[in-house]
Order: structure tokens, then sequence, then C-alpha cells
């Protein structure tokens, strides 16, 4: 859990972030800085505030204020060579934390991580960060230097102290570690410094706290650990495998997976479409089956064929599970990770579908934002970017128009648009927001990627299916949730089948009767004075056309 700490002094008040890193009963533990806790020796009154991890609302952008807690903290130790500081606080209960990497633990250039950021609206973000230099040495206040990790990305002022995290895959349940903690930043740069875990160790041990890190005090044969590779998709927890066993079923069905696939996403194959090939994620998950969420243009026909409805939509369908984290694409599956694919639905105008795989064993799944999500023009969300080499890149973007509108058959068609232009084999590609819930890193599918813009207003951006078009076609089907040279990227297929409905400036008016309910875009009282004014003008010109009779 990130905390805000809060500190009052002859100084002024001083205010950074933090992070619990242990907790019990007794007493909770904060890792975080200590340049804007005043000069060392000065008193203090420090106060930690933390959200109530049992009143936290999903439906909300971020947990309400009225939900914090406000504590009284003291400070255990500190070393501003470092600029590190455990400070501890006594709630009455054990809260939420997030423990620390354990010893040998080694961070690559290159590498995958994971920031927090606060926005201007004081919600807690999660953005991808790259690692640009694993062993950089800083000099901290003209006294000693020390070693740090160098990344990608500016962090927002007031977020010293905020952890850096590295998705750890050991075996069991997938986990987050700390690896960092920000102290300085370079903003001419946009790069952001982060104690490393050789100076976070080194800090507890000169402390008497080498009891907080994980396989702590190691004798002489042990083997430092290996960095863990970074899963690029959903941080949702797996479901355990249940322990009865699966209800029967008949002598065609699959047997059981052998192993756990590595994330939620999956590749799909649709025989004879022009699409042909696209990826899904899988957002629902029981013993009997898997139901992966996708693009409906994944299942168009070829222009000038007549449509085919879902519940005859015969055509072959597979889906590939996650082999690798990072590399759905390319690296070689397991064959009992491919498995025939079932059409449950699609909508090919809000451009959404759904695929039943029957795995015989629960699988990864990742979670929907939940109706009435706010979005939010210019947050941070992440996408995932296909290579010329198969693997697969999250990669954040932010919003240019969070309410895109249009009119596919009769039907609206609602989206987001956010920056970069997808490729063709990105259909179907989740949208993500990554946001801390009671603590833990979590990402949650806000979006399905269906279209790029390559002309007019929203060039170079794409097109993602909104949660409003997620929610319609899951709710409709029972499933209400909560190496080469490099190429031109190709657009998305098929080109986008809808004009831009202009924005409202004004009051929503009354729905056209003509479109599906609840589903009528908003005209403006703007627009509509607009067509009373063209057909007057069309009247008035038809009855300049007419001849005229000569006056007696």
């Amino acid at each position: 859990m990130k905390v805000r700490v809060t500190s009052d002094g002859a100084g002024g008040p001083g205010m950074n972030l933090g992070t619990i890193i242990s907790s019990a009963s007794e007493e909770t533990l904060i890792l975080t800085c200590p340049h804007n806790l005043g000069p060392d020796g000065e008193p203090r009154k420090i106060t930690v505030i933390y959200p109530d991890p049992t009143g936290a609302d999903l439906s909300q952008d971020r947990p309400s204020r009225d939900l914090d807690v406000a504590v009284s903290g003291e400070l255990v130790a500190r070393d501003d060579d470092r600029d590190l500081a455990v400070l501890r606080i006594k709630p009455g209960r054990p809260l939420p934390g997030v423990r620390l990497a354990p010893p040998g633990r080694r961070l690559q250039e290159g590498q995958e991580l994971l920031r927090t950021e606060r926005t201007e609206d004081e919600t807690t973000t999660l953005r991808y960060t790259t690692v640009i230099q694993s062993n950089a040495t800083l000099l901290n206040s003209g006294k000693k230097d020390y070693l740090a990790t160098c990344c990608l990305g500016l962090p927002m002022p007031g977020d010293s102290g905020s952890p850096l995290l590295l998705r750890s895959d050991d075996p069991g349940r997938p986990s987050w570690e700390l690896v960092g903690v920000f102290n300085a930043s370079v903003p001419q740069e946009s790069k952001g410094y982060y104690a490393s875990p050789e100076a976070i160790h080194a800090f507890l041990d000169a402390n008497g706290l080498t009891a907080l890190i994980p396989g702590a005090a190691p004798g002489p044969d042990h083997v430092p650990a290996v960095a863990a590779p970074i899963v690029a998709a959903p941080a949702v927890e797996s479901p355990p495998t249940p322990a009865p066993a699966p209800p029967e079923k008949s002598a065609s069905a699959p047997a059981p997976l052998p192993n756990e696939p590595a994330s939620p996403l999956v590749h799909i194959g649709v025989e004879g479409t022009p699409a042909a090939e696209g990826f899904g994620v899988i957002v629902r998950s029981t013993a009997d089956e898997s139901i992966v969420l996708t693009a409906g243009s994944l299942f168009d026909t070829e222009e000038g064929a007549p449509r085919v409805e879902p519940k005859a939509f015969s055509r072959k369908v597979s889906v590939t599970l996650a082999a690798s984290p990072n590399a759905v694409y390319t690296v070689p599956a397991p064959a009992e990770f491919t498995l025939p694919g079932e059409v449950v639905d699609y909508d090919l105008a809000r451009n959404v579908g759904l695929i039943r795989i029957r795995p015989g064993r629960l699988l990864p799944a990742a979670t929907v934002v939940p109706r009435g999500w706010p979005v939010i023009k210019g947050r941070s969300l992440t996408v995932y970017k296909l290579g010329d080499d198969g693997h697969i890149a999250a990669k954040d973007v932010r919003i240019v128009d969070p309410d895109v509108r249009g009119e596919v058959d009769g039907v609206i068609y609602a989206a987001i648009e956010c920056e970069r232009s997808p490729k063709r084999d990105e259909l179907g590609m989740p949208l993500e927001l990554g946001l801390v819930v009671e603590g833990e890193p979590r990402f949650m599918i806000i979006g399905v990627c269906n279209y790029s813009e390559s002309s007019g207003p929203g060039k170079g951006t794409g097109l993602y299916a909104s949660p409003e078009m997620i929610h319609h076609i899951l709710e409709t089907n029972g499933y209400a949730t909560t190496g080469p040279e490099p190429k031109t990227p190709e657009p998305l297929a098929p080109a986008r089948p809808f004009r831009r409905l202009p924005k409202p400036d004004a009051a929503p008016t009354t729905p056209r009767p003509d479109t599906a309910v609840g589903e009528a875009p908003r005209l403006d009282r703007v627009e509509r004075r607009v067509d009373d004014m063209g057909r007057k003008l069309d009247r008035i010109l038809e009855a300049l056309e007419k001849p005229r009779t000569p006056p007696r």
C-alpha cells in the first residue's frame, strides 16, 4: 500500500509518499525518503495518511477522501546520504504492503518496471517505465555517493518516496517486489532516479532492520537471485485451482491443461475472414469455461458478402494461450495451449466480440472496469505493442478524446481515442488502466483495440471500444462483470465505417427514436438549429426556382 506522509516543524511543512513494507497488529513500517521531513534532529510532527482498505470503492476513479485514515508517525531510521527513511505507525491492525526485493536482485538495462504516479486529481495510477542505467552513481547533498536506478519518465512533484515495482513470477502466485524508492529527477531529460535494491538493503542492514529483507543474511554459498522476467499483461491474480474435481464432460472435451498460462492475453485465429487473426483477453474463467473479449470486426465477412449472424458463424476459430508473458505471438506454445474457440456473440457496430474456450481448468482472467467508470482526457493508459519480431511490449499512451462517437447501422459506437496508431495485427488488444487497489497494483480492461486513425482530426491515433460497448455485450450474454527490417505499420482493417458525430456544447436532448435504446447520440441545440436553418434555406431556394407569373 502506498501512503502519504506529511510533516510539520520549524522549517515549514513537507510532504512525500511512502510504501508499507511490514505490517502486524502491533506496528506498521513504511519506507520513504527523508528529504521532505526536515533536517535531521529537528523536532517534527509526522502524519501518515492511508486509504481505509475496508472502504475502497472500485466504482469510483479513486477512493473518497472521506475514507482516508490519518495517524501519527515516528521516525525509526534515516540516512540522508542514501535519502532513505523508515517510519512507524500503529493503526491497530495489519495493513496490506509490498515485499522488498530479496538480496541479489539485479535490475537490467532495458528491463520494464512499474512506477506509481499521482495525477492532478490525486488518483494513483501505474505507469510502465524502462531502466536506462541500473548502477547509476549519485552524489547526495555533497556528502556521499550511492547506487541508484535511472528510469525513463519524470514523476510528478510530490512523488518523492514513491515505489519502483517489479512483477515477480516466483512459484506460487505472482507478487510484486519493491526495487526502488524515488528520490531525484532530471526534468530536462525526463529521467527519474530511484534508490537501488542494494542501497535499500545496505540502509536497512546499517539500522538493525535486516529482518525486513526476504532471505536476509545469506550464507557464503548463497546464489544471487536472477531478475525475473517482466509480465507485460494485466496484473490480476489468478484464482486458485479448485480442490473438487471438475464436472464430468463428454468424451470429446479437452483434457485439463498441465501448466498455467503466463497471462490472460491470447492470440486468436479466424479461418477465412479478412482480419484472419488478432488478440483478445480472458475476462471470465470457471472450471467449465473461459470467456475471451476481442474485437467484433475479427468476425466480419469479405466486402460485399452477406454478414453472418453470430449463432450461425461456422468458420474455424482457434485460441492460443500465452506460453510466454511477453511473446504470445512467437514463442512456440505446447499443443494443448491451442484450443478450439466457440463464437458466443459479436457486435460489428460496437466492434466487440466474445469467444468461449473450454481448457478444463481455471485460467488467469482480467477485470473490466465497472460501468460508469470515468474516462478522463490526458489520463495515462497502457496498450500492447506488437514488435516486428513478434514480441509484445507494454507502452504508455494518453487519452486524446475520452468519448468519440459514431453511428454504424443505426447503432451508436463509442470509443476512447488514444495516442499512437495501432498495427493491423494488434486488432483486439486490450487497453488497460493501471491502479493501486488495496495496496496491490492492478490493471483493469477499459477498452478493446478497433481502429487506427490515419487521417482526419485523429491522425496518428487509435480508437478503442469503450467500457460502454464492452459491458453491453457482456450483459447481453449474461456475463455482467465487475529480427527483420522495420516495416511501415499497416492500418487496422476494416476501415473506420462511421462518421464522427459532433461534440455536444449544450445539455443533451431527447434521444433519436430510430436508434437503439440507451445508445442514442446526444444532439446539441446548436446542431438542431443549424438543421432547421438548412431546411428553411432549402424551401427558400425551391420557391425561387419555381416559374413566376408575370404581374398584370
